[in-house]
């Protein structure tokens, strides 16, 4: 009808378009009753639509030719098969993307959607309606369990997950339908009202929604206003009957405004039958604006997170504590979130893990880290998890666990005797933060020196020749390494390291003293007292960690997309920076260890991030590490292997830890290498050969760790009050 009304009703040049859809609009809006007598006939036709959809005044452009030409082309288009949920890409696609990200607003795709509502409750609908698929009053049972479940979107967008979720659903429902007519015979309807809208068990009202914004709550609204034509359409073709779709009931359940500020319960009264899902924003605990900053203090006042820090949490975490807030007495009610893999990984993860505890709360399904995929152009590139928990008492509790072997690829569910909130079939525990390693016989680590000199104690390659050519700063020239330094290997650069230095030869050197009169007043200006105090001390490191043996290095920050971290071995003749992290007095044998997959597990889970990269932190990312002690053969064993990757290194003179460790070029024979070393790690740890994964390897360490501290093998620091000012 409206490719009609187009054709024959509007001048080919477009002039008269916007004045004839304006009063089409307004016929939509005004019930048949109503209507001027003299209506145009064809407008005449078109139904009353109601739901809100046209009752309010636009303001249409003019239009010329070519957009009554695309327009019609629109129309000619068949729209029914098209997913109500592309809404949610088209408008991420003409939002000024500066304004998306201060929203933290990425549209989330179907395929993403599923990895949340599958596990949380289609996939158990579904088993149900399998296992009954003869039993006519367990079927019906079915339906009405379906008719009392809610639904909550506290970060609705425009409408996405609402969408899906009504859509499998009333999908589902239908074929419950189709097997009641088998089983009853195809005149069971005749003369019954099931099809009548109010005894449909799934239904819009169902379904509700909070957005920040107008515009995408108006697009959700509308959303869900297609996708329950399109099953009613799907019910009536496969049954001959359905549910007269016109007028539309407006849909009052998408409520607009700040979710972090409302009370959940004015949207949805919590119960039993609630499910809470979606994609809060992704924004980093850095990124966070003022209000935003705010909006966390507001929420973490109104829950017990006492001695938590919870202002280090990235934003996403305000809504998993609105949640457990508003499910405090709904022992059944479940929550799942898409969001940022951060909160799962490091100091994050040591504040989430006993909040969600502290509440009574625990994780029932996960998936690991993927890639977040997305139809809007220039789409984030974000990786993502899904966290789907609920109260510890709730009723048939089983737990699910996603991996990714490739993070663009297919979800693996690997079974599980139990999941935590790092994502691994192991306890949910939180490692104490350390000050020396928890298992006798492994090396004590720290950074390396730190210059805070203004540049005058470093040396550069084009300045290097000229201070090896002064006999009296030659012997104190020393290569100077940080993290960057050794991944990359160039630019090479040297230091003054002065410590015992001979006054003679300061005092015959201009250039010693030139740089060291620099060094004093870059001091003189730091607004940090004690690098002031180093001011009269200009030829010593502000903070000197330098050892006095050989030891073993791994840089401070390094790229979650390497399989390892690459660490090597310097000669105390090498200053480390303080962006490496130092082991004094390491041996092969515990290179080996800190080169091997179980290491990168337990690094990978506990240790900070700098925007995405591992940064390194002795305290939880190595310290409490569970070791065990490898006797005499084993150490051999660990020594062949952490060889053999120095071979494998050492093939290649030319190329770069950086480049050796890149994610698509590391060469075969330093990849097998690896690969020969985490074995011989493997079976240190679990006896076993090798073990699969890291996923495997992270349930071993927590296993592990907690075995050692239930027998009391590890002495956990008091915590040190802050004097206060």
């Amino acid at each position: 009808m409206f490719l009609q009304f187009l054709t024959d009703r509007t001048s080919e040049d477009g002039s008269d378009l916007g004045a004839q859809l304006s009063m089409l609009y307004q016929v939509m809006a005004t019930p048949v009753e109503r209507r001027q007598k003299n209506l145009d006939e064809l407008m005449a036709r078109f139904p009353y639509v109601n739901g809100g959809v046209f009752e309010e005044p636009l303001t249409i452009p003019a239009f010329n030719a070519e957009m009554r030409g695309k327009l019609m082309k629109a129309a000619m288009y068949n729209w029914s098969s098209i997913s109500p949920a592309i809404f949610g890409s088209l408008f991420q696609a003409v939002k000024d993307k500066k304004a998306r990200r201060e929203l933290g607003e990425h549209y989330t795709t179907e395929t993403n959607i599923l990895k949340v509502i599958s596990p949380m409750f289609l996939d158990d609908l579904r088993q149900r309606f399998a296992d009954h698929q003869h039993d006519i009053k367990k079927l019906e049972i079915l339906r009405e369990d379906m008719g009392r479940m809610r639904f909550l979107d506290p970060a609705c967008g425009c409408g996405n997950f609402l969408v899906v979720a009504y859509r499998e659903m009333r999908a589902l429902d239908l074929a419950i339908l189709e097997r009641l007519q088998a089983l009853r015979g195809k005149g069971w309807q005749e003369g019954t009202m099931f099809f009548d809208e109010t005894l449909l068990p799934v239904r819009l009202e169902n379904f509700h929604g909070i957005e920040l914004e107008e515009w995408p709550a108006r697009i959700a609204a509308t959303a869900l206003h297609l996708v329950e034509h399109q099953a009613n359409q799907a019910l009536e073709l496969a049954l001959g009957v359905g549910p007269d779709p016109l007028p539309l009931n407006k849909i009052d359940t998408i409520q607009v405004g700040n979710a972090l500020h409302m009370d959940w319960n004015s949207v949805l009264p919590a119960s039993n039958d609630v499910y809470v899902l979606g994609n809060p924003p992704f924004i980093g605990m850095n990124r966070m604006t003022p209000e935003q900053q705010r909006d966390n203090r507001l929420v973490f006042t109104k829950v017990d997170a006492k001695g938590l820090r919870t202002g280090r949490l990235d934003y996403v975490a305000c809504w998993y504590a609105k949640a457990m807030d508003y499910l405090r007495h709904a022992g059944d009610a479940r929550v799942a979130f898409v969001s940022t893999n951060s909160i799962t990984q490091g100091e994050q993860a040591r504040t989430m893990v006993p909040l969600l505890d502290r509440h009574g709360f625990a994780v029932d399904f996960s998936h690991q880290t993927f890639k977040w995929t997305s139809e809007a152009p220039a789409a984030a590139v974000v990786h993502c998890i899904v966290v789907g928990f609920s109260g510890k008492a709730r009723r048939n509790r089983k737990t699910r666990l996603f991996s990714y072997a490739d993070i663009a690829g297919e979800p693996i569910e690997k079974p599980t005797s139990r999941l935590n909130f790092y994502l691994s079939d192991g306890p949910d525990l939180v490692p104490a933060k350390l000050t020396t390693p928890a298992v006798q016989g492994m090396p004590n680590a720290h950074k390396g020196s730190q210059p805070t000199d203004g540049g005058h104690l470093l040396v550069t390659e084009a300045e290097y020749p000229k201070l090896a050519a002064d006999p009296n700063a030659a012997p104190y020239l020393r290569r100077f390494v940080q993290g960057k330094d050794m991944l990359q290997g160039k630019p090479l650069r040297w230091c003054l390291w002065l410590k015992d230095a001979n006054p003679a030869h300061i005092a015959a050197s201009p250039l010693l003293r030139a740089r060291l009169d620099g060094v004093k007043e870059a001091r003189l200006k730091s607004p940090t007292e004690s690098v002031q105090e180093y001011a009269s001390q200009p030829g010593l490191f502000t903070q000197d960690r330098q050892p006095g043996t050989d030891y073993f290095a791994l840089p401070e920050v390094s790229s979650e997309n390497r399989r390892w971290i690459p660490g090597r071995f310097f000669t105390s003749e090498t200053v480390a920076g303080n962006k490496l992290i130092i082991f004094p007095e390491a041996q092969p044998w515990h290179a080996a260890l800190l080169q091997s997959s179980m290491f990168m597990a337990w690094v990978e889970t506990f240790a900070g991030r700098l925007k995405s990269d591992i940064s390194l932190s002795p305290g939880l990312a190595y310290f409490p590490v569970p070791w065990p002690i490898p006797n005499k053969n084993q150490k051999t064993s660990l020594v062949e292997a952490w060889r053999n990757v120095e071979d494998a290194r050492a093939a290649y003179p030319a190329s770069t830890l950086s480049e050796l460790y890149a994610e698509y070029a590391m060469p075969a024979r330093l990849l097998k290498a690896h690969q020969s070393l985490d074995a011989v790690v493997d079976r240190l740890f679990s006896g076993r050969k090798k073990l699969s994964d890291n996923t495997e390897r992270l349930k071993v360490l927590l296993t592990a760790y907690e075995r050692m501290t239930t027998a009391g093998q590890l002495t956990i620091p008091k915590a040190r009050r802050r004097a206060r000012n």
